[in-house]
């Protein structure tokens, strides 16, 4: 029977007799004969799950009195594995850290644990939002841990030291007494209002006002009044009695003209729209541009027929431009004492006869047109005495100036040549 060698007996044979020991359970390449390891070799429970090769386990290497059932399931029974009745219909129900049946199984409440988790498995993803409270924040977090928060925490102030209920912070970040200076204000004085300044200006304004104790005192045929405390009416008592305000036609309103005497016989004239008297009252007749008011109260036409001479600025004359004369021409004294004649061929002229009664005058401005040479046949009722008739310029565009006048209506008209060639 093969043995281990034993020393100090075995010199000599010492390594057959080894050899011999070790050709019991190994092959000559120096591993374990199959078979070499049978169940008296193996310690109990010495074989676990990483000793076993996957699918190693067979029908036949499994007891026959460890045979399940029908509908049993291998379960862990808190010692070991066991068979164990399933769930109804052949779903068999699960046990330790699973609870329910195998097609609906749960995990009991608090199976996981710390241990459970491997590391770094509660991604972001696994943690629902709004399920991360204050408790679940472990004290002293690192800065670096929240995005931002250096960079965020250098751009805002620092702590403001407290001040005091006095003071104010101002903008250079500093705490000042809080004062009439600080708020623009070092010129108030804390007086009372009846004390306090007011500006020259406004005490010239209210010297220049009443005090409320002045008093209103209605006179006769007043009534009211009182102090200026509040507002005061003033009425008038009118009437015809003493002591009361006459008005209208009053027989006490003595050298007043009454209001029925206005535009009447002997009383007084009105005033029209224009703050005027009207022409009516002023004369009988008709008023207008032609007429003037005589002394016997009546408007009459100027005599003559005439427009009236209207003094302006040291006295004026009425201007008449009569236009061209072509080959004859008339001339109305009636259109202005002044009158401008332009000869456009040799003319023969005729004066209509004003009305008699006065010396009736008109200075003529006697014009050679472009050409020249133009002449005038005068009417036989004009007298130009021992100078006869005037010999007028014949240069072409030049004025002569002839007066002429009357004092018989126009019977005889009186001539002279002015000044010439202008």
């Amino acid at each position: 029977m093969a043995r281990l060698p034993q020393p100090g007996a075995d010199d000599g044979v010492w390594g057959n007799i080894l050899n011999d020991f070790l050709n019991v359970a190994h092959d000559a390449d120096g591993t374990v004969k199959a078979n070499a390891v049978d169940a008296s070799a193996l310690q109990d429970n010495s074989v676990s799950g990483t000793k076993l090769q996957d699918s190693s386990v067979t029908d036949a290497k499994l007891s026959t009195s460890n045979i399940p059932v029908n509908g049993q399931v291998l379960s862990y029974n808190g010692s070991g594995l066991a068979w164990a009745n399933g769930g109804a219909g052949g779903d068999p129900a699960m046990g330790g850290d699973l609870s329910g049946v195998a097609s609906n199984a749960q995990i009991v409440a608090n199976a996981v644990g710390a241990t459970e988790l491997a590391a770094n498995a509660v991604t972001t993803a696994k943690i629902a939002d709004n399920n991360v409270t204050d408790a679940k924040i472990a004290s002293g977090v690192s800065q670096s841990k929240i995005a931002n928060l250096t960079t965020d925490l250098a751009g805002k102030e620092p702590t403001i030291a407290s001040g005091t209920t006095a003071q104010y912070w101002r903008g250079d970040k500093s705490w000042q007494t809080l004062d009439k200076t600080a708020v623009g204000l070092s010129n108030v004085d804390n007086t009372s209002d009846t004390s306090k300044p007011i500006s020259t200006a406004t005490q010239t304004a209210l010297n220049g006002k009443a005090s409320t104790a002045t008093t209103i005192t209605a006179g006769t045929g007043l009534t009211g009044g009182g102090d200026l405390t509040t507002n005061r009416t003033i009425s008038a008592s009118f009437g015809t009695a003493a002591g009361t305000i006459a008005q209208g036609n009053d027989s006490r309103i003595t050298g007043a003209e009454q209001t029925t005497n206005k535009g009447a016989v002997n009383g007084y004239a009105g005033l029209n729209s224009s703050s005027r008297v009207p022409s009516a009252q002023l004369g009988s007749g008709t008023a207008d541009s032609t007429t003037y008011l005589r002394g016997d109260g009546t408007w009459a036409t100027v005599a003559g027929g005439g427009a009236a001479v209207t003094p302006t600025n040291g006295g004026g004359e009425t201007y008449f431009d009569a236009g061209n004369s072509g080959t004859a021409k008339t001339l109305d004294l009636a259109n202005g004492n002044v009158q401008k004649l332009t000869l456009t061929g040799n003319c023969t002229l005729t004066l209509t006869s004003p009305a008699a009664g006065a010396m009736r005058a008109m200075t003529l401005l006697v014009f050679q047109d472009a050409t020249g040479s133009r002449t005038i046949t005068w009417p036989g009722s004009v007298s130009w005495g021992a100078a006869g008739a005037p010999v007028l310029t014949l240069t072409a565009s030049k004025m002569d100036i002839i007066s002429l006048f009357t004092v018989d209506g126009g019977t005889t008209w009186y001539g002279a040549l002015g000044a010439k060639g202008f």
